[in-house]
């Protein structure tokens, strides 16, 4: 089985005199996973979830090395959202719930029924 290689684009947006907007790529690399779900910037890192491997990575944007990854269950192919939360902790998704989990070693500290899901 062939395995689809997806790359990360990092992009730059920069304002020019008439107001229109130009993007510009200013670093690419690998995905750290076959099944990349979702994209999420903390300030400083990139984090990715990957499906796939059952995987949150955290990226360094400068070098494209994962720098830490925690163990999430997807347990479905549907799944990987992904958000910052502020307070060292991150939302993702996974089939219709939200979960918020600790960055440092994956706990979950909360967890919610999607509406209408």
């Amino acid at each position: 089985m062939k395995v689809r290689r997806w790359i990360l684009y990092v992009f730059v947006f920069v304002a020019v005199p008439v107001l229109s907007t130009a993007q510009h790529i200013v670093r690419e690399f690998d995905a750290p996973g076959p099944l990349s779900r979702g994209l999420a910037w903390d300030g400083q890192y990139l984090w990715c979830a990957d499906a796939m491997r059952d995987s949150i990575y955290k990226i360094d944007p400068t070098t494209g090395q994962v720098v830490h990854s925690i163990f999430f269950d997807f347990n479905t192919s549907y799944g990987g959202g992904i958000t910052w939360a502020g307070d060292e902790a991150l939302w993702v998704t996974r089939a219709q719930y939200f979960y918020k989990l600790r960055v440092s070693d994956g706990q979950g500290l909360a967890n919610f029924h999607c509406p209408g899901g």
